[in-house]
């Protein structure tokens, strides 16, 4: 069948009115899929030799838990059970230096990412003392989005002190930190001009993995090489040597909002 040139148009015009009809609603489709994903969250903490004696089974369920978030707690305490956290029981690895086995596997799976966290598109740690329930339960699923916004690392200033040096200087008084090791971080501090890196608590961190893995894995790293136990006497430092943009990183002062939360 030959097709007149009038039929040839009419066809033409058919077959396009068709292709941008299809490309319209699969355009219409996929922005509907993108604007209504929800991110995935854990939130995990961890304790080994039941540190400072934080932790209870009726403490873990007390919890009021965010059904969009997922709780692991990380332990090596065989009687540690829960209705409401996924308990990983978790090997214990060799002492350091300056590090006891407990403390060292702390350190370890605090910045380096179980494998059980690895699908998770944010990660929320926290710490496991009273407090760290208390910031659990009044960070939930929107507000933790809310905190991260366009960035991917959400920080907590610190309550009182204000520098990486006053913080080294501060723990070593308490005989929180090996003297030795940490003169000698100073030292190197000072030569390269970031005694006043602003100073950061560590108990309760929003990440995004695939955007902090490799920072996070490097503060544990430099824990060991400058052999320093204290987390928030690295991270400023680590954070300062890294690639991570600084917009990235949003600084929070909770201890100020939490406060205000939970009156």
């Amino acid at each position: 069948m030959i097709l007149s040139n009038k039929q040839r148009i009419v066809l033409i015009i058919m077959v396009l009115t068709y292709f941008l009809i299809t490309l319209y609603f699969w355009r219409k489709y996929r922005k509907e899929q993108f604007s209504s994903y929800k991110p995935s969250i854990a939130v995990y903490m961890i304790n080994f030799g039941n540190y400072r004696n934080e932790l209870s089974n009726e403490k873990l369920d007390s919890i009021k838990i965010n059904s969009n978030i997922d709780y692991y707690l990380f332990t090596d305490n065989p009687a540690i059970k829960s209705k409401k956290w996924k308990i990983i029981k978790t090997k214990l690895l060799p002492k350091t230096d300056i590090l006891d086995s407990k403390r060292h596997t702390s350190k370890y799976v605090k910045f380096v990412l179980p494998k059980e966290l690895e699908g998770y598109d944010i990660v929320v740690y926290s710490d496991s003392k009273k407090n760290g329930f208390k910031k659990i339960e009044t960070n939930d699923y929107d507000r933790i989005l809310k905190e991260l916004g366009k960035g991917s690392l959400v920080l907590e200033n610190h309550f009182s002190r204000n520098t990486i040096e006053e913080e080294i200087i501060e723990t070593m008084k308490l005989g929180l930190e090996n003297k030795s090791s940490a003169n000698a971080f100073l030292k190197e501090l000072k030569k390269s001009g970031k005694l006043s890196l602003p100073l950061i608590e560590s108990q309760f961190i929003i990440r995004k993995p695939k955007e902090t893995n490799l920072l996070f894995e490097n503060i544990y790293k430099l824990i060991l090489q400058k052999k320093i136990s204290r987390d928030q006497n690295i991270i400023p430092y680590a954070i300062d040597i890294s690639n991570i943009n600084s917009s990235d990183i949003n600084y929070i002062d909770w201890h100020k909002s939490f406060k205000n939360s939970v009156k």
